[in-house]
This record gives structure tokens, C-alpha cells and sequence, in this order.
């Protein structure tokens, strides 16, 4: 049983008792999810005579008494219904029972290669928390395409390429010291990043002796600076995958600009749809988003040059039907002038999506004000570390670890609490509130719902020709099993904007709604069949805050 099938059900009765077909149903039907309907049927996208159509259709329906569905109304050109849940009650959980951890989960994907482009931080700079948004905002768009059977390459596109490393490598022949990059090699870089552009406002030439580095990186013609950048590059990489394997993010690919600054230059010496100016610099027209700059009057390459290569280079070395870019909305413009240079060379604009994000304020890395994530994970993880010492039943390696997945947990479920689109400026205390509405919040429902099935093992039911359903066949049980079914619509939403607040505020909802029934309905002391029906449907809970958490990119606890 999937919401899909009961959608169909109901277009399928509906069309049958009226002059409309399924397809026009369809169209006209709208999933309404609030206290008074769940359903609304818009006549006026089908019909000439919505006023009309709309009464007869309310009469006849009404008459018919089809059962699916309860509380008919009709307002002028709609029509508004509930679903008889009590008549799916029961099927939902058996289904539930059967699905598991596969609960959610579609083919509407088919097997397509997606190529998902995100986290993308600089080498040679820590992780700071502006990065964070991308990282894992694109690993929840990772996670719920493979949900809907997408085959997904997750791509991590280092920035190692560019000006900024000529500063980086000034920099470090003016204030570096091998010693210290040896003990802490991204925090002595980014010291020195730092002291170079201090440096370097008030010294011009400074810019201009880093231009001249990476031109010469870029001609091959200094191999001392590029033995150093490949150093810092395995460095900065080593760095970054101890960061993500806390944060239990994987890459297929690690790639990056600098893999593609030999076609980058062909490509802009060869391609039939770029112009040359007057100062030999060339440029591609992209109509309303104006002249897209591809190499300049020095020879010299850019980032969107690159990015241009590397599109090309994913589509034919992994087939993929569409590239996902995960990145902040200060690179709309930037991405509006790719895709339209892709469009030029004969490639369909559908196969490519820049799903942006709101920026995080408050930062610099220039200036050197900046909040390093491991910093606020270990931080958060500190905190919540001393609330847990109290607890007799954890040993302080349960509590290590709890402590850092409950951080984590805690700063990325305040990331997904608004929509994607809203940026804000970074307040630590906000972010590790471990309180009412965070992440903390969803996993205490988890451990709850956990204790409950392993405290009352003996009484789970693996034949559920055994479960007595009349002693859970009540209103507030069947709301709750439709509830857990519109997890599968939440995931097929969220597939539509890649709008991760949908699913957290669907799971916080949810969440609310477990820990008032735990009180309700107890299972232990309880007799055995109340026991097995009860237990059945708090397993059914656990299955979709547990789908829901790894789909969020968060590891479920068990104990807290």
C-alpha cells in the first residue's frame, strides 16, 4: 500500500461515477493536507461549467456513497474530501511491516545517471561553515534521488585552481614554515592566507606577482609551484574526507577545476561560438545574462571555462541524463551564463538544474573571521557531552560518540528548518541548541520508539494474521497511519524543489504527534494482543523517522 495507489483508487472511483476521464481527474484533484480536507477536486481546469459540474458531480458522489472517501462538501467550482482511513488503516501497516527500511523508496529515477556537484570547498583554506550549506544540502538531494532509484555519482569539485593559489603559494614563500605545515597543515595555510592579503592591501603588487604564479602554473613553466600546490592539494583532500567521515558524507569523485585547465584552454581557442574582442580577450554571447567571459586578454583561463569543460566531461564519462550543481544563489548569474554555453553547443537545458541556497553571513575568510565546523562540532559535542555523563547506562565511548552525532544532528536539522532559499547570519548558540524543535527533538522520538520495540520484543509479531486490529481501530491511530503514508508524498515533493524544511517539518510533526500516543497507548503491562497491535504501530513510526533521519544525511540513535 502506497499513497500513489489510493490516489489512483480514488481517481478511478471518482472518474467512474462522473462525465470526466482519469486523466482529467488527475489533473483537477489536489492532495490538501490541513485539519478540515485532504482532498480538493478543482472542476475549473476541466470543466466550461465548473458551477454547474461541481453540483452534479457533489450529488452524484453522494449518492453513490463511494467508500473511500467521507465528509463530501462542495464549494462553488471544487469539491473537498477526507479519505476514509479507517477503510486503510490496516493495509498501510502491514505494508509498512513488510517495506521496512525500503519504505519510501520508488523507481521513478529508472536507473538514470545523475551527477550530483556539491560541497566543492577550496584547497589549502579549512572548512568553514559557509560550506557547510552545500555539503549537506547536497548530500540530502544525493540521498533522496538514490531513494527514487536515480543511479547517483556524488562529485566533490575542489576549487584548486586559480588566481587565489598564486596568492596562496606568494604566501607561503613570504610566512611559511614546513614545520608548521607539517603539524597543522590547513590551519598554518590559512594563517598565511590571511597575512597575504593583509599584505597585499597595501602592497598592489602582491596581486600582481600572484597573477604572475599562476600563469605560470599554468604554462608548466615552474615546477618548484607546482610540486608545492599538488602538496597542498593531498593535504587540504586528507583534511576534508576526516571532516565528511564525521559528517558520514561519501564521494564517488573527488574532481576539481585544475583537472580541466588544458581543455579549458582548447576549448576557448577552438569553440565556433565564442567572440573575439579588441583586447584578444573572448567572450560567449548568453543574450539576457550578457557576455560570458571564457579567457582573457592575458591567455589566461576562468572558472567558468572549467565549468563549461567539465560538464561536457561528466555527460560523456558517466552518460549522465542531468547534472545537479549545489550552490549558493551569488552564483545564479554564473550558472545562468553556463547553462545557456552548454545550450549553445547542442546540449537540452533540462539536463541541468543549479539548486541554490541562501549564504551564510557573517563571515571572511580574508579578513580571518571565520566559524571552522570542527571547531563547532567539537564545541556542540562538548556540551552535549556533559548532559550525557549523568547517564549510568552509557560508557563514555557510547557517549563520545553520541554526543558528536547529537551535535551534528542538532546543526543541520536548524539548517533545514527554513527554506533553502533563506540565508541567515551564523549564531553559534542557535545552532547547537539541543532543544524542543531540533534535531535532538527527532532522535529522542527514535530512542523512545527503539526502547519501546526492544522492551517489549517478546511481544512483536512476525505473522500479522495474529494482530488483532480492532483494539488499535481507533480516529487517532487511523490519522496517524495516514500520516506515516504521506512520507512517501513528503519524499516526492521534496523531489520536485529539493526542499529538505518539507521533510523536517513533516518529521517534527510526526515527532509531536508519536510522544503525545506513547502516553496514550501503552505496550508494556499491557495484555498480549493489545500489546502485538500497539507495538505494531509505534514499529511502523520508528520505520519513518529512521527512513527519514538517513534521508536528512543524519544517523539514528538508539539510546540518548
Amino acid at each position: 500500500m502506497v499513497f500513489e495507489e489510493i490516489l489512483e483508487a480514488i481517481v478511478e472511483k471518482i472518474a467512474s461515477n462522473s462525465k470526466f476521464s482519469k486523466e482529467q481527474i488527475r489533473q483537477s484533484l489536489s492532495v490538501y493536507r490541513d485539519s478540515n480536507s485532504d482532498f480538493l477536486l478543482f472542476l475549473n481546469k476541466v470543466s466550461s461549467s465548473p458551477v454547474v459540474d461541481a453540483e452534479n458531480l457533489y450529488n452524484t458522489l453522494l449518492e453513490k456513497k463511494i467508500p473511500e472517501i467521507e465528509n463530501l462538501a462542495c464549494h462553488d467550482t471544487h469539491l473537498s474530501f477526507n479519505l476514509n482511513k479507517k477503510m486503510f488503516f490496516k493495509d498501510i501497516l502491514c505494508s509498512m511491516h513488510s517495506r521496512d527500511i525500503d519504505f519510501g523508496k520508488s523507481n521513478v529515477g529508472k536507473r538514470d545517471t545523475v551527477v550530483v556537484d556539491f560541497s566543492s570547498p577550496n584547497i589549502a583554506k579549512l572548512f568553514h561553515v559557509g560550506h557547510y550549506r552545500t555539503t549537506v544540502l547536497g548530500n540530502f538531494i544525493k540521498n533522496l534521488m538514490k531513494n527514487a532509484g536515480y543511479n547517483v555519482v556524488s562529485l566533490n569539485y575542489l576549487g584548486d585552481w586559480g588566481k587565489q593559489f598564486g596568492l596562496v603559494l606568494l604566501g607561503f614563500e613570504m610566512f611559511g614554515s614546513e614545520d608548521e605545515l607539517e603539524k597543522n597543515a590547513l590551519m598554518h595555510l590559512f594563517e598565511v592566507y590571511v597575512k597575504i592579503n593583509k599584505e597585499a592591501a597595501n602592497d598592489p603588487a602582491i596581486h600582481d606577482n600572484a597573477r604572475n604564479i599562476f600563469r605560470e602554473m599554468e604554462e608548466f613553466k615552474n615546477e618548484k609551484y607546482m610540486s608545492l600546490w599538488r602538496k597542498f592539494r593531498e593535504m587540504s583532500i586528507n583534511n576534508f574526507k576526516r571532516l565528511y567521515k564525521q559528517l558520514n558524507i561519501e564521494f564517488d569523485v573527488y574532481s576539481g577545476e585544475s583537472f580541466y585547465y588544458e581543455s579549458a584552454k582548447e576549448f576557448a581557442s577552438s569553440t565556433s561560438i565564442a567572440t573575439t574582442e579588441e583586447d584578444g580577450s573572448k567572450v560567449i554571447d548568453c543574450a539576457e545574462y550578457g557576455n560570458a567571459l571564457i579567457q582573457k586578454s592575458d591567455g589566461t583561463t576562468l572558472y567558468l571555462t572549467r565549468d563549461i569543460c567539465s560538464a561536457i566531461d561528466r555527460i560523456t564519462t558517466y552518460n549522465a541524463k542531468k547534472l545537479v550543481y549545489v550552490v549558493s544563489c551569488e552564483q545564479d548569474l554564473h550558472f545562468k551564463q553556463l547553462f545557456s554555453c552548454l545550450e549553445k553547443l547542442g546540449y537540452d537545458r533540462s539536463m541541468f538544474e543549479h539548486v541554490n541556497y541562501g549564504s551564510v553571513k557573517g563571515m571572511s575568510t580574508r579578513g580571518g573571521t571565520v566559524h571552522f565546523l570542527e571547531d563547532i562540532i567539537q564545541t556542540s559535542s562538548e556540551a552535549i557531552k556533559a548532559r550525557l555523563l549523568v547517564n549510568e547506562d552509557m560508557n563514555s565511548e557510547d557517549i563520545e560518540k553520541t554526543a558528536k552525532i547529537l551535535a551534528i544532528s542538532t546543526l543541520l536539522v536548524a539548517d533545514f528548518s527554513a527554506k533553502r532559499i533563506k540565508g541567515y547570519a551564523f549564531d553559534f548558540e542557535k545552532r547547537a541548541n539541543c532543544e524542543k524543535g531540533s534535531g535532538a527533538y527527532l532522535q529522542y522520538a527514535h530512542c523512545r520508539l527503539h526502547s519501546i520495540e526492544k522492551n517489549n520484543s517478546s511481544s512483536m509479531a512476525d505473522d500479522l494474521s495474529s494482530i488483532d486490529f480492532s483494539v488499535i481501530d481507533v480516529p487517532e491511530i487511523h490519522d496517524l497511519c495516514y500520516r506515516l503514508l504521506w512520507y512517501e508524498r513528503i519524499l516526492n515533493l521534496c523531489l520536485e524543489d529539493y526542499e529538505p524544511s518539507r521533510l523536517v517539518l513533516y518529521l517534527m510533526d510526526l515527532a509531536k504527534t508519536i510522544n503525545n500516543l506513547i502516553t496514550k497507548f501503552r505496550v508494556l503491562g499491557e495484555s498480549e494482543h493489545i500489546a502485538k497491535a500497539r507495538l505494531l504501530m509505534f514499529s511502523a513510526c520508528r520505520t519513518v523517522i529512521r527512513n527519514g533521519l538517513l534521508v536528512l544525511g543524519i544517523t539514528p540513535l538508539n539510546k540518548m
